[in-house]
């Protein structure tokens, strides 16, 4: 049998105190380690609140319970792990304390990197749930845009077509009157004619720059780059010009280009010119001066439009690049455009790569300096600036070519048949049905198509043609108030061999796309 004072010194050994209840509370029995009165100053380990919670419950004869690990802070240093066996034993009631020691520390440093790794794991799900969370408000924020966008698209493409149709037939009767092809008009009644055309064509002028710069905005506006001569475009521009200047006795002045090609959108190189020279002319009183130049270095196209107008305030000149801004009245005293044409100037030439700087002083007069790169040039001839571009196909008789005019809107059918009847034999249909009826008794040589016809669309029209041997190979030209990015393609893809979109601006314009076509009126049917 083992003696007490070696059970004694075995549970010294092991950090092990033992203590008997008694009258005044629990006493030790035997030595007592010196990491005792540290924790328990008193001695009474009631006063620990732990320890006078577990012995709350006396175990029973034979029974032995434990307390768990807890700890008390040590004077001498940090908390100490503890924990305890309260048990009867012949009627006592004793209690064992055992102080942990590295292993205490091991299983704290455990449970505490357990715990820091599930609050990790607690934060890493929370921020991929926000990050779900959000990546979902942004989708359905994206999706909210796209719709939102689809709607405004479909909003201004139905806007074009509705405002396009009705001016086609404003603007292009206005041409007809101001022909004078039905009579002679008197000195008054060519002033309101003039009127109605300026009107019109402003009004047009507006819609298009919504567009634009709707489509700009939108980052859907795409550039055709093409090889062309400069001064056709030049001479194109001023020929659409010249008439602006000359209603407001502007003098329009040209000088040389340095007569090589340049690498651009056609298209939006024109649009940049037109916005600066009518720009130009609407704010230079009459008898002023508006001039046009056009220089080149091996690297930059220059192309500057001076005016000797009314000038734009410093602090203006920033500003006038921005959208719907508009410096102040005209010439004539009042506010004119929507402040849309600077604004669209500077993206079409930031988008060819360009700059576009104003220099202005009130009262002297504004002069904007447009720089594009070379990327392609190819030196050319000189060409005169104040040459008009090449005419129009002339209105002669073609009493050999056939025109239907396949169109629903009765104003528009009557105005395409007034451009044309001078010139080719002419039928014209309300509906495709209709048409295709007349056509299987009759083939016509060339067919003008509406798009949105009631029924049966023009591209049905079209496909129905081109299934029929007998129609297959006569020329068609869309000719639609669809005007938005795209359509012009959409149409071609198609198979339609010319587009016009309307309004169409006079008769000349009519002719000269159908005239090339009129070479294959009589083509022989393929087989």
């Amino acid at each position: 049998m083992i003696e007490p004072s070696v059970a004694q010194a075995a549970l010294s050994v092991l950090d092990i105190v033992v203590l008997e209840e008694n009258a005044d509370g629990f006493a030790a029995i035997g030595q007592i380690p010196d990491w005792f009165p540290r924790l328990f100053p008193d001695g009474d380990v009631r006063n620990a609140p732990y320890l006078a919670e577990f012995l709350t419950t006396v175990p029973g004869p034979g029974e032995q319970r434990y307390s768990g690990v807890w700890t008390e802070r040590d004077g001498n240093g940090p908390d100490c792990g503890l924990e305890a066996w309260a048990s009867q034993i012949d009627g006592h009631t004793v209690l064992l304390i055992h102080r942990l020691g590295e292993e205490f520390e091991v299983r704290r440093a455990a449970l505490q990197q357990a715990r820091e790794t599930s609050l990790s794991y607690e934060r890493l799900g929370k921020v991929t749930r926000d990050l779900a969370d959000a990546k979902l408000q942004v989708e359905m924020r994206n999706r909210e845009v796209e719709r939102i966008n689809q709607l405004k698209n479909e909003f201004l493409a139905s806007m074009s077509h509705e405002l396009r149709t009705p001016l086609n037939a404003i603007i292009g009767f206005s041409s007809l009157l101001a022909e004078e092809s039905a009579g002679p008009l008197n000195a008054e009644q060519q002033t309101y004619v003039a009127h109605v055309a300026r009107a019109s064509r402003h009004l047009l002028d507006l819609i298009n720059d919504i567009l634009d710069l709707s489509k700009i905005e939108a980052g859907r506006l795409e550039l055709a780059r093409e090889l062309f001569p400069l001064d056709d475009a030049l001479n194109e521009v001023l020929y659409t010009v010249r008439p602006l200047a000359r209603d407001k006795g502007v003098r329009l002045i040209t000088g040389r280009s340095a007569g090589s090609q340049i690498f651009a959108d056609r298209i939006r190189f024109k649009q940049i010119l037109y916005n600066l020279l009518s720009n130009a002319i609407k704010f230079t009183p009459t008898t002023g001066e508006v001039r046009l130049d056009a220089t080149a270095t091996p690297e930059l196209w220059t192309i500057a439009v001076t005016d000797t107008g009314i000038g734009i305030p410093r602090e203006e000149l920033d500003a006038i690049f921005q959208k719907f801004h508009q410096v102040g009245s005209g010439t004539k005293g009042i506010r004119e455009g929507a402040g849309l044409g600077l604004a669209i100037t500077k993206r079409l030439v930031e988008q060819h790569g360009g700059e576009i700087r104003a220099y202005s002083e009130p009262g002297l007069g504004s002069r904007f300096v447009v720089t594009l790169p070379q990327t392609v040039s190819r030196l050319e001839p000189a060409a005169d600036l104040h040459a008009d571009p090449m005419p129009a196909a002339p209105a002669v008789a073609r009493p050999d070519v056939r025109v239907a005019v396949v169109e629903d809107n009765g104003a528009n059918r009557a105005l395409f048949e007034a451009m044309l009847k001078s010139v080719y034999p002419i039928s014209v249909y309300e509906n495709g049905a209709e048409a295709l009826e007349a056509f299987r008794r009759q083939p016509p040589d060339v067919v003008l198509l509406d798009i949105a016809l009631p029924g049966m669309d023009g591209i049905e029209v079209l496909r129905r043609m081109r299934a029929e041997l007998p129609l297959r190979n006569i020329p068609v030209i869309a000719v639609s108030a669809h005007a938005m990015t795209g359509d012009r393609e959409r149409f071609l893809a198609a198979g339609f061999d010319q587009y016009l979109a309307k309004p169409v601006a006079d008769r000349a314009v009519l002719l000269a796309a159908i005239e090339p076509l009129c070479r294959r009126a009589r083509a022989p049917l393929a087989s």
